[in-house]
């Protein structure tokens, strides 16, 4: 009896396991969107300062 109770267990915490690690992947993939979202934002604006210090040379 214990052991079919620690393989009912055993059989839920697969699962639980499997859906833990995807929920911290997502989260680790929101960050990275969202800090490279800021980079994308300010990467027209610094190429065209680059470049208009480069007329200037």
């Amino acid at each position: 009896m214990v052991e079919d109770l620690q393989a009912i267990r055993y059989s839920g915490q697969i699962p639980a396991n499997n859906l833990e690690l995807q929920s911290r992947q997502q989260r680790f993939n929101a960050r990275s969107q969202s800090s490279g979202a800021g980079l994308a934002l300010f990467s027209p604006i610094i190429g065209s300062a680059a470049s208009l210090g480069r007329g200037f040379s």
